[in-house]
């Protein structure tokens, strides 16, 4: 009985830290997502920018022949 309850409190003890790591490593994959969204949203408004001034030259371009 008394190695049962030891037994169960060490794989308590492994759960919790296993809990903890996890929550942790969590927390920074969550961080690395919103940076990650961030810079999609970013990058999308710069290819943006960058096909309307293509489309501008281009215009321009042909304007001028």
């Amino acid at each position: 009985m008394l190695s049962q309850l030891t037994a169960a409190k060490q794989q308590l003890s492994l759960l919790s830290k296993d809990k903890e790591f996890y929550s942790k490593q969590l927390c920074q994959l969550e961080t690395k997502l919103r940076y990650a969204d961030d810079r999609i949203v970013q990058l999308n408004e710069q290819l943006e920018k960058t096909k309307q001034a293509r489309e501008d030259l281009f215009s321009e371009y042909v304007a001028s022949r």
